[in-house]
């Protein structure tokens, strides 16, 4: 004797509450599974599925639900739904990054958009903070900052230490930044820096008079060319001032040269 579609549900039932735990368990592993293969095919099949679930499902219960319990039920869970996104769009962050900017590349008249939506929605809310911080008021701005540097600031100390920590080369060490200054722009070691000075008979290659001295607060500057990025030469600050106004320009100097001849003599 054949089985009957309403003996064989009952059957499913039956064999699904004696295994709820077992097939529970199952169906999370695999849920989890294809979340970490691709989380954003993951939840758009999920929504896509619920989306049909609804469509054949119009008398249900959960469709009859009116807006306003669902408004109050959103505002008496606002902190676990703010919790839910934060973790979800946490998981998902890499992937919509990349989706808005090819987005972006695709369409570049989304940015407008997005900043006409800016205005209108500033427009609309004149009272809001961010509409105070878009506005023309640089005391709110000053103020707004300073709050917010002494809010996180133990997080921004150590996001800094954690770089430094990961960049060793990049951070001075205490008593040092000249010489970090000297090889990050110029390629110069100090031990250089210092032989460059005394080949130079501690005199300024330019103007020949004797330099203050080494480091970055005598007065003494590295000069370099700004097309090749070679160092030059150690000149008063004066003088380099002289060649980096005229642009490194001889004939520039030259014309300056006469000038001087026939003003003064």
């Amino acid at each position: 004797m054949s089985k009957t579609p309403e003996s064989k549900l009952l059957k499913k039932r039956e064999n699904y509450q004696e295994n709820r735990l077992e097939i529970l368990a199952k169906q999370k592993e695999w849920k989890e599974k294809k979340k970490a293969e691709n989380p954003v095919e993951f939840f758009a099949r999920r929504r896509a599925y619920w989306k049909r679930w609804h469509l054949a499902h119009p008398g249900h219960k959960t469709q009859q639900t009116s807006p306003e319990k669902k408004t109050a039920w959103a505002q008496r869970n606002k902190e676990h739904i703010r919790a839910q996104r934060a973790a979800r769009y946490q998981e998902l962050k890499d992937e919509l990054r990349e989706r808005l900017r090819q987005r972006k590349a695709d369409d570049p008249s989304i940015l407008e958009r997005q900043r006409a939506y800016a205005r209108r929605w500033r427009a609309a809310h004149p009272k809001h903070r961010t509409t105070k911080w878009a506005g023309d008021s640089p005391e709110y701005r000053r103020e707004a900052s300073k709050r917010s540097y002494w809010k996180h600031r133990e997080a921004r100390l150590e996001r800094t230490r954690r770089r430094r920590s990961i960049k060793p080369d990049k951070k001075p060490a205490k008593g040092t930044s000249y010489k970090w200054h000297l090889k990050r722009k110029y390629g110069l070691s100090f031990d250089a820096y210092i032989a460059l000075f005394e080949s130079q008979g501690g005199r300024c290659a330019l103007c020949l008079l004797p330099l203050p001295g080494t480091g970055g607060g005598h007065g003494t500057v590295v000069d370099h060319d700004h097309v090749r990025g070679n160092v030059r030469g150690l000149l008063h600050g004066k003088c380099n001032l002289v060649i980096g106004v005229a642009g490194d320009s001889q004939e520039l100097l030259l014309k300056a040269v006469e000038y001087l001849r026939k003003h003064n003599g």
